[in-house]
């Protein structure tokens, strides 16, 4: 067992807090997704081409954009859709206290 791991504790996830937090990153998820796609298409950038890019099938792509709320691409596959249709991303990690609020 890794050092780091007999530290950890686990957190009480069901308070009120830490559901808001879940239903934000969930929000920030879907417009993320809808913000990719919206770039393709408004680029004009045929999902055969995406796929093609980022070395998936077709298919694929038209499994993740047709269903956001459940389709579940890896890290990876999203950086490599944001690269290949020309679009930025800002990811940024900030703690949170016990009471799911940000320590800023």
């Amino acid at each position: 067992m890794k050092p780091w791991r007999k530290q950890v504790r686990p957190l009480d996830l069901a308070g009120d807090d830490h559901v808001r937090n879940a239903m934000e990153l969930t929000q920030a998820r879907r417009r993320l997704f809808a913000d990719l796609i919206g770039i393709r298409v408004q680029r004009g950038i045929s999902q055969a081409k995406v796929a093609d890019a980022i070395g998936i099938n077709r298919s694929g792509i038209s499994r993740f954009e047709a269903d956001i709320e459940t389709s579940n691409p890896t890290f990876d596959v999203v950086l490599r859709y944001a690269h290949a249709v020309g679009a930025s991303l800002t990811l940024r990690a900030e703690p949170m206290d016990q009471g799911g609020h940000l320590l800023r």
